[in-house]
């Protein structure tokens, strides 16, 4: 069929996963990569992919409220694809998606949202570059096919700075696979990892690390391996192997989150359930504090932090469930939940339904599961407004947080 005769949809709805939602003349529903409310696309080769059409393929004929992205990558590249929206568009679409998800997930309708926005650029101090065939950049548009990139918006100064000197040496050694990159306001690191033909280093400045990681062995190394940073006047050393909030512009509001669960708490302790690093559990000075967390090199980092006597800090290296398999909840005067991408697990929502603290602060990074986990977490509602956090602008990603209180 020639593509002139296929469909023409238009876009009604935003979704997550940068998705714009069509229906063809016969109700049945078309995911378009890309779309935004009030397009029209047609349709090229639609694939059933778990039991909706989705075509990546699709040519948009008309644009509704596109306006020029700052980035001239932005229609490629797969890191920002709503840059090319207003910011004001931006966070209407996320917070009608939110909703929507909110609605048919959690069976919840009414609820108050607080919309916190925050810069685009240099919004990205931790994240990952690829590398392949002589050229550096990010996976495209729903796809693992790299788009090269001469500069980066959200990226650090200081990785900006040395763009092209890495792609340079990423051409001449003929490397191939992915590049962690993790970077202050004062130092960049980066850690390569892959294969190449050539172990030279870049020339990058002092202040920038590299390492060069071949089948697990670092073959190649200068420069700092690590960074500091300052968390409630404490100082973490964090490398590129480090996961951590990573706008540091969003910082502060995180941990007076934190300030604000202290303050609606009595004196028993704390558990911040899944505390990486230390990030929110350097907002807790002064309180008894049990921190789980399964990785070594997290809780070594954040033991050396937060090693004073101001912070009562109990570290326990294992999962969540691994922790609370060893002490009761009853005891808790608050939570705190930053659980992964996949949610809570059943025994956490099984333990705080039973016998939970009286107040959980949780935070998510996922839609879906926040919607799950709050419908499962019977007998606690929202204290106040739930927060929508842009800190990646120009993305469809955002962080929820939310203060929940036990009822009755």
């Amino acid at each position: 069929m020639a593509i002139e005769s296929m469909p023409v949809v238009t876009i009604e709805k935003w979704l997550f996963g940068d998705m714009g939602l069509a229906r063809q003349d016969s109700g049945r529903v078309v995911l378009i990569p890309g779309g935004f409310p009030g397009e029209q696309w047609q349709l090229v080769n639609p694939q059933m992919r778990k039991g909706v059409l989705v075509d990546r393929l699709a040519k948009c004929l008309s644009v509704s409220s596109r306006t020029p992205a700052p980035c001239v990558h932005a229609d490629m590249c797969g890191g920002c694809s709503m840059q090319e929206v207003s910011r004001a568009l931006e966070g209407d679409l996320k917070i009608s998606a939110f909703r929507d998800v909110l609605r048919r997930v959690g069976n919840r309708d009414q609820v108050s949202i607080n919309w916190i926005d925050f810069p685009l650029e240099h919004s990205r101090y931790r994240g990952v570059l690829q590398a392949h065939g002589g050229e550096l950049g990010f996976f495209g548009r729903s796809s693992h096919a790299l788009c090269a990139v001469r500069d980066c918006l959200v990226a650090p100064p200081l990785l900006r700075l040395v763009l092209s000197d890495l792609k340079h040496w990423v051409c001449a050694a003929q490397f191939e696979g992915r590049i962690q990159y993790v970077a202050s306001d004062e130092n960049l690191v980066l850690a390569a990892h892959g294969m190449c033909q050539d172990e030279g280093r870049p020339s990058l400045p002092p202040n920038v690390g590299f390492q060069l990681i071949v089948n697990g062995k670092e073959v190649a190394a200068e420069g700092p391996k690590t960074i500091k940073v300052i968390w409630n006047d404490r100082s973490f050393t964090l490398g590129p192997q480090h996961f951590f909030q990573s706008n540091p512009a969003s910082w502060s509001w995180f941990h007076a989150k934190v300030h604000q669960l202290l303050q609606m708490t009595g004196e028993g302790p704390l558990w911040d359930a899944h505390a990486g690093s230390g990030f929110l559990t350097s907002a807790m000075g002064g309180r008894e504090v049990y921190a789980s967390e399964p990785s070594q090199l997290a809780v070594e980092t954040g033991k050396r932090a937060l090693n004073i006597p101001s912070f009562k800090v109990n570290w326990f290296l294992g999962t969540a469930e691994q922790w609370l398999a060893r002490h009761p909840l009853s005891g808790l005067a608050g939570a705190v939940l930053d659980p992964p991408r996949t949610g809570l697990s059943k025994e956490l929502v099984r333990a705080f339904v039973s016998d939970g603290p009286p107040v959980i602060l949780m935070f998510s990074c996922d839609v879906a599961t926040f919607a799950r986990d709050l419908k499962g977490l019977v007998g606690y509602e929202p204290s106040g407004s739930v927060d929508l956090l842009n800190v990646n602008p120009g993305t469809s990603r955002f962080e929820i947080a939310v203060i929940l209180n036990r009822k009755g």
